[in-house]
């Protein structure tokens, strides 16, 4: 086979690659996601929900810890953060 031929045929089965395409563009696909069913249930579902329920209350319980050691740094230093002036009685 020469170049010529050896070329041809690469073309046509790219070509007839590029025609068994189903069609599907990306921005199709992100719409048929959107209504796809959800994935049906497993037997590992209820530990998946306990684990996800669990790292929020580690996320809330962190928050929490935050706050208090911040809340303490300012009360051991006499400052607080955003504290209000005194303020003035009214002039008569």
């Amino acid at each position: 086979m020469n170049k010529c031929e050896i070329s041809a045929a690469l073309l046509a089965s790219l070509l007839l690659l590029a025609a068994c395409n189903s069609g599907r563009s990306p921005s199709n696909a992100s719409s048929n996601d959107q209504h796809a069913p959800p994935p049906p249930k497993t037997v590992f579902d209820p530990y998946i929900q306990d684990l996800n329920k669990a790292k929020q209350v580690q996320d809330t319980l962190q928050a929490q810890q935050q706050r208090m050691q911040q809340q303490l740094q300012q009360a051991q230093s006499g400052t607080t953060r955003g504290q209000p002036t005194p303020a003035q009685p009214p002039r008569q």
